[in-house]
């Protein structure tokens, strides 16, 4: 069972890819900062899928955004996110 815990935890904190809701450009919103360091985190540890979806914006933080997750090319192509 400890195994199974582990596992799973890891997957939390060591994702392979990330969607973020709620993205603003707006820096005195939760939703900018959250997506900096969660961006930065993904940069530096070398994971390639990171998206935003924002119903308005076309990109942010030099990211691409996409109005629905449905959109999300990785999605449309695995069925998932990892």
């Amino acid at each position: 069972m400890e195994q199974f815990v582990v596992f799973r935890m890891d997957r939390f904190f060591n994702p392979k890819s990330v969607v973020v809701f709620g993205a603003s450009r707006n820096p005195n919103k939760g939703g900018s900062q959250v997506t900096k360091n969660i961006k930065q985190y993904m940069q530096i540890n070398h994971h390639q899928h990171f998206y935003l979806v924002h119903p308005k914006e076309k990109s942010l933080y030099g990211t691409t955004c996409y109005s629905r997750l449905t959109d999300i090319p990785y999605i449309q192509q695995n069925n998932r996110i990892d």
